[in-house]
């Protein structure tokens, strides 16, 4: 009963402290923004940008931190209830094909309709980080192709692209918590698979990476059991 309760204690801080921590970053963000519609000497703009970008990085831990908190042993699994993944992420077409285009990504969706019993607001932050890390690390390029759709009575959600790929060794470690391969490039935690992880396992849904079967590549899969 005492390590149920000191583990509830530690949930609500995480999710309280990342909740907290999201409206002075939005805020400053925004005052970084507006400060370079000014003008200023070009090494302060630089210096200005860096400053947002570090904001940015910020931020996006502060959420994964919340996502991570969600997943925790002890922490409520609420709002659990029938949910139709191709709707879910449906809703984040529009971002991510923003995104892909701004970093020569071809991204494409083929969405069929998928139930299951599951929390909406973790799977769509599943899916985020899927698609980010599939955007992110697949590179200039590369062709990105978010699925889901039924399969043996089973829900799937499904990212594959055709980038560098994880090699079979590092499957496991990069489920870890804050672990990034050595060749990684650009910002970024090690939170993103981590999440996803634990949001599959609270699920009851299997997780695996496997070679695309097109060859170069890589294809993360999420299996779901029937909802009842």
């Amino acid at each position: 009963g005492r390590l149920d309760t000191a583990l509830a204690a530690q949930n609500r801080f995480v999710a309280n402290a990342a909740h907290q921590l999201r409206t002075p970053l939005a805020g400053l963000k925004m005052q970084l923004e507006l400060a370079l519609d000014h003008a200023m000497p070009p090494v302060v703009a630089d210096q200005i940008r860096h400053a947002r970008e570090a904001t940015d990085r910020l931020a996006r831990m502060a959420n994964q931190l919340l996502a991570l908190a969600r997943t925790e042993p002890g922490a409520q699994a609420s709002d659990m209830g029938l949910v139709d993944l191709a709707a879910e992420v449906g809703e984040l077409v529009d971002p991510n094909v923003r995104v892909a285009l701004a970093n020569d990504v071809d991204l494409g969706f083929e969405l069929e309709p998928a139930a299951v019993h599951g929390n909406a607001t973790l799977l769509r932050e599943m899916a985020t980080n899927l698609i980010d890390n599939a955007i992110r690390y697949g590179g200039r390029g590369a062709h990105v192709t978010v699925r889901t759709f039924v399969r043996a009575g089973r829900a799937v959600f499904e990212v594959d692209d055709d980038g560098p790929g994880i090699s079979p060794p590092e499957r496991e470690r990069v489920l870890e918590r804050f672990y990034r391969l050595d060749d990684a490039h650009g910002p970024g935690s090690g939170l993103g698979l981590a999440i996803v992880k634990e949001i599959a396992t609270l699920h009851g849904a299997a997780l695996s990476l496997q070679d695309r079967a097109e060859g170069r590549g890589l294809r993360i899969t999420v299996s779901f059991a029937a909802p009842a």
